[in-house]
């Protein structure tokens, strides 16, 4: 029992990694970097992976004594950043904020173009960020069993919006329907900026954002959340 209960908290959450496109001979490195990076963030400006970037990027460019420029390149359940990093220069100047949902997720479940294995090298874990079940203040339901009951009576009636197609927060929903024998209809959007507002604006019933994406609108009143 406790190592399911591992598990399920585990898949509930979002891991950050940084991940580096890397081909450099010797006198390069030894002199890297000469000018400015870039780091790619496969998710809209505002999420949890587009603050966590800007953080790990003003540190290392405090550290590196270059310029990191940070790039949101949205959609696909964060295929399309991962694309875009994975075919550029393997000149060690293209650094990609990865999440699991586009490195480890997506690939199991989609056609994607590019090769987690092969064209990105790890360099760092930096943050594990908690998702929680929210849903509208003006929803019915007050707990996970009521959501559950509620569900089961309506099949197809209740929307959830995710981060894209593959993302964590699309396969936590996706697990929850599989287990519960619900069937809540998936609403893919481009990043989980988008899908909480409107959450928080009510066409949506539920999702699953980021623990600090989620707590100011708690603190408002403007989202209830059932579980982390």
């Amino acid at each position: 029992m406790g190592q399911c209960r591992t598990q399920e908290r585990h898949k509930s959450r979002l891991t950050f990694a940084l991940l580096l496109l890397v081909a450099m001979g010797t006198a390069a490195a030894q002199n890297y970097p000469t000018h400015p990076l870039r780091m790619i963030v496969p998710y809209a400006a505002g999420g949890a992976s587009d603050v966590t970037a800007r953080i790990v990027a003003a540190g290392l460019s405090e550290r590196l004594k270059q310029q990191i420029v940070v790039e949101n390149r949205t959609g696909a359940g964060g295929a399309i950043g991962a694309e875009v990093a994975a075919k550029a220069a393997p000149d060690g100047y293209t650094l990609l904020l990865g999440s699991a949902s586009e490195i480890v997720m997506l690939p199991v479940v989609a056609r994607i173009p590019y090769d987690p294995v092969r064209d990105f090298a790890p360099v760092a874990m930096v943050s594990d960020i908690a998702l929680v079940l929210a849903v509208h203040p003006s929803f019915a339901a007050q707990s996970v069993q009521e959501l559950i009951a509620l569900a089961k009576s309506k099949p197809g009636a209740i929307n959830y919006g995710s981060a894209g197609i593959g993302a964590t927060s699309h396969l936590a929903m996706a697990m929850f329907n599989a287990m519960t024998g619900t069937q809540m209809v998936h609403v893919p959007y481009k990043g989980s900026v988008p899908a909480t507002a409107d959450l928080v604006a009510g066409h949506l019933q539920v999702g699953t954002p980021t623990l600090p994406a989620a707590l100011p609108y708690v603190k408002g009143g403007q989202l209830r959340v059932l579980a982390v």
